[in-house]
């Protein structure tokens, strides 16, 4: 228990959540013809035109205390099971308050990139698997501004003998002034398009009028509203709906003591600013359990050889071992050693060599105590000569 509540244990890594792969296992694979697909702008503007009317039903069910009742409290987390006229739609919502500010939280959740929904997703939701950020608008959009747009899918586990089920849906963020309050909104809806079809071995389910809202009390507190109506379609055992329905409701939980972390964490690394080059670096300071006799491998996608990698990290609860895939051999990083950061920095600096490209933590010395790390890197590209970008010129 942490401030007179009981804090509730973030997933471990897996071989899919956020990005990260455990060594040794293999990434799950969409199919190829689900990459890259591109929109024209009339498609483009449908989406959107789509989305922004999603955005008064969430808000009207974060205020709705009619059609709910109580199911307890949880974490400091309270749930409400909904009342919905469609009897295959399960309605959940959870209210928390967490700490943090706006700007904080856009960037956290405004997940453009594969690898940062991966990270929200596998950080917050135990029975996230995987996902993929398929595409999003509008094709101008800069991270991390909003409003924000993407299409995105994701894959979640179920107890054997079910069927894992997984979600193509639609996501909206924006911000809005209510009251003379900032209030932030995240919606879901599920959508249905001809190139992105269910897929052998997975129940493709549906979400309807779901997400987060946000808004804020002044003084770095937030008061957080989950809403999630899903359908998850198939067979069901009634305990498995409730244990699933409590569990999504307790992602706020989860949410509210990663936040913590990263504050934590933020004390500890004094060069994230730095590092990451923006005056909030909250999002990019990552945090994942290294159960014993494991180890986490996240993969740097952009880095090209003769760049240089800057790191930074620490561990809350002992001593890793580290090493960087693809480093120059020279360096003193090439190799897995052991990196004293039990709660302190670890800082260095390597030159790429080879691809690909990772930062590897092994916890596999340990046979009894896991570890959690938190770390954040950035890379660094040469200054090209005056000749190579003449080169460069001419070739265009």
């Amino acid at each position: 228990r942490r401030h007179g509540r009981a804090t509730v244990k973030a997933p471990s890594a897996t071989a899919a959540a956020a990005g990260e792969m455990e060594e040794g296992s293999t990434p799950h694979e969409i199919p190829p013809s689900w990459k890259g697909h591109k929109y024209t702008d009339e498609e483009m503007k449908a989406f959107m035109q789509q989305a922004d009317s999603w955005v008064p039903e969430l808000l009207r069910l974060a205020k709705d205390s009619e059609n709910f009742r109580p199911a307890g409290t949880k974490a400091g987390v309270k749930i409400f099971i909904g009342n919905n006229e469609d009897s295959h739609l399960h309605l959940i919502k959870g209210i928390s308050r967490v700490r943090g500010t706006s700007e904080f939280i856009r960037r956290i959740f405004v997940s453009h990139t594969t690898e940062t929904f991966r990270h929200l997703f596998g950080t917050i939701d135990p029975m996230f698997q995987t996902g993929e950020a398929l595409a999003h608008f509008p094709r101008t959009y800069k991270y991390p501004d909003l409003p924000y747009y993407g299409l995105k899918w994701a894959k979640f586990t179920l107890p054997p003998p079910l069927s894992n089920r997984d979600f193509l849906f639609l996501e909206h963020g924006c911000e809005l002034k209510i009251d003379g309050r900032i209030t932030g909104v995240g919606v879901g809806q599920s959508v249905e398009l001809p190139q992105y079809p269910p897929l052998d071995g997975l129940v493709r389910g549906r979400i309807h009028h779901s997400g987060y809202v946000f808004e804020d009390l002044g003084g770095g507190d937030v008061e957080v509203t989950y809403i999630v109506q899903a359908d998850p379609r198939g067979w069901l055992p009634t305990m498995v709906v409730n244990l699933t329905a409590s569990q999504q409701a307790l992602n706020l939980a989860r949410l509210r003591d990663w936040f913590e972390r990263i504050e934590t964490a933020k004390r500890i690394l004094p060069d994230v600013e730095k590092i990451t080059d923006v005056q909030l670096a909250d999002a990019l300071v990552i945090d994942r359990t290294i159960p014993r006799r494991s180890a986490v491998r996240w993969p740097v996608h952009d880095a090209k050889v003769g760049d240089e990698l800057e790191f930074q990290f620490c561990d809350m609860l002992g001593d890793i071992t580290f090493s960087v895939v693809g480093a120059e051999k020279a360096s003193p990083f090439a190799e897995p050693s052991l990196a004293k950061c039990h709660n302190v920095a670890f800082s260095g600096r390597v030159k790429v060599e080879s691809l690909p490209v990772a930062l590897v933590f092994s916890n596999e010395h340990s046979w009894v105590f896991s570890r959690h790390i938190h770390f954040c890197f950035k890379l660094h590209r040469p200054a090209q000569g005056a000749a190579q970008q003449q080169q460069q010129v001419a070739e265009v």
